[in-house]
């Protein structure tokens, strides 16, 4: 399904996904306030604005105060840095957000017209803190294009502790991350968040076109989109944000071509309502390829939450790879459910090593042109489970190895479901489907909160198999597949 016609096809398919409570606590990032807030300081930029750059206002900033930055509509040729050598900030907020008029009083609502071009003179937005109280940073309305550096070309955020990082309403284009030795990380954005009071949000983002590549021979490269890293208790947190069409360029060994998330020690990682599309590893020879839409690699004591994601023809160009890679080691917890995992090489592959716990709930594996699902125990000891999953028109649909056992019921295997519209990328459920109230509400990682729509995850009383619950009426005819806020067409 790797083809024009499958991406056209791509295109009428529409996806909507609710917002819906995760059961996860994690640091929320305040607003930024008005210039009437006591505490604020404005700090406007742009050909009407008091600074005219955005590295410029860094010096007016009040360092535990609350600063909101209000960049004017236009495009700023920068690569912004925001670090100690730059900047002195230790408990306050540094707010920057685009879209606003020439009073700075009014704000339109689109990225596209505030742009951080980087030039291909390094990244656009550098942020590299550590401060010993809580400090507050978000990134909104904005468009970071144009970046080139060894890691995020777009973002490259770094802290070892008390530093929080939100970035929304925002698009990361079109930026690329680039060696000639040593490994390239995140074309559009790269992360290492560790440390008490660490965090980082993304939600409502879109993360596409964007370039990882090695510019030499035999080098690994990590993250085409991004490449994100936590440890030390602190958590990453992606919501609603959009991969398309990034790519990574490797000849030896590829890990997410559209985002590589690595959790350690601890952290925690969470990745819902989020697509992945059209993502893509190229090569000369025939790599390692791990995810071609999405890696997830958890060590230690991690534990990893992928809720409500959708994986469609991201690709391998050389060889196979597979769209979803899960991958559990020591005391990692990492479940993933009401996913679905369509058109690529390949669809999932999950392996569990260690005394490490690896539960699949309520996927829906289908028409991809190699294996559906490959399921590895690695060892004897690692619990690991899949439930309420429909998995069908692969070449080759489940497949069990290694030395320990899954624990699987309530699956339907080899069996058409009957769906809406297969060909259109509707896998939503038809009436008469067998996977209908077929599941259990008791599988060992639970139902989750919500169905890859967001709607109700159990309605008559019986969880449905797959990632839909309940018959499709509504989008029976199917609908272009459009970005989460701006009308895009993604495929066509």
């Amino acid at each position: 399904m790797n083809t024009s016609s499958s991406r056209t096809a791509l295109s009428r398919f529409v996806r909507i996904c609710r917002s819906a409570a995760f059961g996860l606590v994690v640091v929320s990032v305040v607003a930024a306030p008005g210039p009437c807030s006591a505490q604020a300081v404005l700090l406007t930029v742009g050909p009407h604005g008091t600074y005219p750059t955005i590295q410029g206002a860094l010096a007016g900033v009040n360092s535990s105060g609350i600063n909101d930055v209000r960049i004017e509509t236009g495009t700023y040729v920068e690569n912004v840095a925001v670090s100690g050598a730059t900047v002195f900030i230790n408990g306050g907020e540094l707010h920057f957000s685009g879209g606003w008029d020439p009073s700075f009083t009014i704000q339109t609502a689109d990225p596209d017209i505030t742009v951080i071009d980087g030039n291909a003179a390094g990244r656009c937005v550098g942020i590299s803190l550590s401060t010993t109280i809580n400090t507050i940073i978000t990134l909104s309305n904005l468009t970071l294009t144009g970046g080139e550096d060894t890691t995020g070309g777009g973002l490259r955020f770094s802290t070892p502790g008390r530093v929080q990082l939100e970035v929304s309403d925002s698009v990361i284009t079109n930026n690329t991350s680039t060696v000639t030795i040593g490994s390239p990380h995140g074309g559009g954005v790269y992360a290492d968040v560790s440390g008490l009071g660490s965090s980082l949000t993304i939600r409502d983002t879109s993360i596409d076109h964007n370039l990882a590549w090695f510019n030499g021979s035999g080098g690994a490269v990590f993250g085409g989109g991004a490449y994100l890293k936590v440890e030390d208790l602190a958590p990453i947190v992606i919501e609603r944000v959009d991969f398309t069409s990034n790519q990574i360029q490797a000849d030896s060994e590829i890990r997410g071509a559209g985002l590589y998330l690595r959790v350690n020690d601890g952290a925690v990682g969470r990745v819902s309502d989020s697509r992945f599309v059209n993502n893509q590893a190229v090569s000369s020879a025939t790599p390692n390829v791990s995810g071609t839409g999405l890696e997830v690699s958890a060590f230690g004591g991690a534990w990893v939450r992928l809720r409500r994601n959708t994986l469609y023809i991201n690709n391998s160009q050389t060889g196979t790879g597979e769209q979803l890679d899960l991958r559990a080691y020591g005391t990692a917890d990492l479940r993933a459910g009401d996913t679905v995992v369509a058109g690529g090489d390949e669809g999932v592959f999950a392996i569990a090593q260690d005394t490490a716990t690896l539960d699949l709930t309520n996927l829906t594996v289908v028409d991809n042109a190699g294996e559906g699902l490959r399921f590895r125990v690695a060892d004897p000891t690692p619990t690991a489970s899949l439930y309420n999953s429909i998995i069908y028109g692969n070449s080759t649909d489940l497949l069990f190895t290694g030395l320990g056992t899954v624990t699987e019921s309530h699956n339907l295997v080899g069996v058409d479901p009957v769906f809406v519209n297969p060909a259109g990328f509707n896998f939503r459920l038809s009436a008469g489907s067998t996977a209908e109230n077929a599941g259990t509400n008791s599988p060992p990682a639970e139902v989750g909160d919500g169905d890859c729509d967001g709607g109700a995850r159990v309605i008559d009383g019986t969880v449905d198999i797959g990632a839909y619950e309940g018959i499709d009426v509504l989008f029976s005819d199917g609908f272009a597949l459009r970005t989460r806020r701006w009308g895009d067409v993604v495929g066509d």
